[in-house]
């Protein structure tokens, strides 16, 4: 109830600023009109909050359009680019949305712009598996740590597979995080990735 009486206090006087700088706005002058200004108050406040279980809480959704975020693809088809353990930092060369620009489309890495928590997710597809039993780790690296799937679940014969990872990782402004894959047991790099809606790297700040 204190933050109820904190809200409603703010609300009121912000209301009686408005009638002093505005002559459109009388200033009540009677208990009844007092009372019934109060009243208009308090129904207003009402409105903007909601009872929970053990408590209130401001109705609404919070709206944080400069949060900075970013969604990156590629369209381009590399060729070849691990299989005989050769790590291979994967071309996000194609921006869907980079708000407040954090996200280099030439490097394919993220540039935290603040101290925070950052949310991480990333899909990629690959295809020209030969062999059984290849080792795939797929990584979300950060400058402090990484962040790694490891797989060996790999279609019989050969094939095509693909991956997902996802973390919340704890970032200084400045460093960076980009994604990298790295396959053991083709006995040649002759993996080729495949872009479009089948591969992905998105992040955001979350607090």
């Amino acid at each position: 109830m204190g933050y109820l009486k904190k809200l409603f206090c703010i609300a009121l006087f912000l209301s009686t600023a408005i009638c002093l700088a505005d002559p459109r706005f009388p200033l009540p002058s009677t208990p009844d009109q007092i009372w019934q200004n109060d009243r208009d108050l308090r129904d207003m406040v009402d409105s903007r909050i909601s009872k929970s279980s053990g408590g209130y809480e401001l109705s609404g959704v919070i709206s944080q359009p400069r949060q900075p975020s970013f969604l990156a693809t590629f369209t381009h088809t590399p060729t070849n680019v691990t299989g005989d353990s050769t790590p291979w930092t994967v071309e996000f060369s194609s921006s869907i949305y980079n708000i407040g620009g954090y996200f280099d489309t030439t490097t394919y890495t993220f540039t935290a712009p603040r101290d925070g928590q950052y949310i991480f997710s990333t899909g990629l597809r690959v295809g020209g598996f030969t062999q059984d039993n290849d080792t795939i780790t797929f990584v979300i690296y950060t400058s402090e740590r990484s962040y790694a799937l490891v797989s060996t679940n790999q279609p019989a014969g050969g094939g095509t597979m693909a991956f997902t990872n996802s973390t919340i990782a704890r970032m200084k402004a400045g460093e960076i995080a980009r994604i990298s894959i790295n396959v053991d047991g083709e006995g040649s790099d002759n993996l080729d990735p495949i872009g479009g809606s089948y591969s992905w790297f998105s992040g955001s700040l979350l607090n």
